[in-house]
């Protein structure tokens, strides 16, 4: 952006689709998913901003992940959610972002669900829990410990959650509803 009349720069060239790209938090590199042939088996992948040192980042078992996060208090960490694709259930996990490794299960829940944020600090995540589509819960997952709470809707009412993230000190969840009714709503 510095520099708007330098040329561009390619960083991958593949035959698979590339999607969800995402700034490491010192802005040397690039985590973005591919899946091969379409099968929604997404993998993480990693390439530096000059093109070079493309890296499988998730070698490991396939899965449907979701978009990564990069934090600035985890820098060398990955958080997505998952789950194969004979699963409903999603899983929290982490990785590296700088090395091919195996992945860490940091929280499961047996309803389908994505995570939509984490703070920060790579404290907490959020998690829409979606058993229907209008049926959704808001969880906040401690990373740390793996435990997770429901914190929307507080009364069990039946809702939409149309997005949630954190606000920038990580003290809030600020969320977009439809408060279990044909309107928007915005909640923290």
């Amino acid at each position: 952006a510095g520099k708007p009349d330098a040329p561009v720069t390619r960083l991958v060239t593949s035959t698979d689709r590339v999607t969800g790209p995402a700034m490491t938090p010192d802005g040397k590199a690039v985590v973005f998913r591919s899946d091969h042939g379409a099968d929604e088996n997404w993998s993480l992948l990693g390439v530096d901003l000059d093109g070079g040192g493309l890296v499988e980042l998730t070698p490991g078992a396939k899965r449907q992940r979701d978009g990564a996060f990069l934090r600035d208090g985890k820098p060398d960490t990955i958080f997505y959610s998952g789950r194969a694709m004979s699963e409903a259930g999603t899983t929290v996990y982490l990785t590296s972002a700088k090395t091919p490794g195996e992945e860490k299960q940091i929280y499961r829940d047996d309803k389908p669900g994505q995570m939509t944020d984490v703070s920060r600090d790579g404290k907490w995540a959020l998690l829409q829990q979606s058993p229907s589509q209008s049926e959704n819960y808001l969880v906040v997952v401690d990373l740390a410990t793996g435990a997770g709470r429901t914190i929307w809707p507080r009364d069990g009412a039946k809702v939409t959650i149309s997005d949630a993230a954190f606000s920038a000190d990580g003290k809030r969840a600020l969320l977009a509803t439809d408060g279990g009714g044909e309107r928007s709503e915005e909640h923290t």
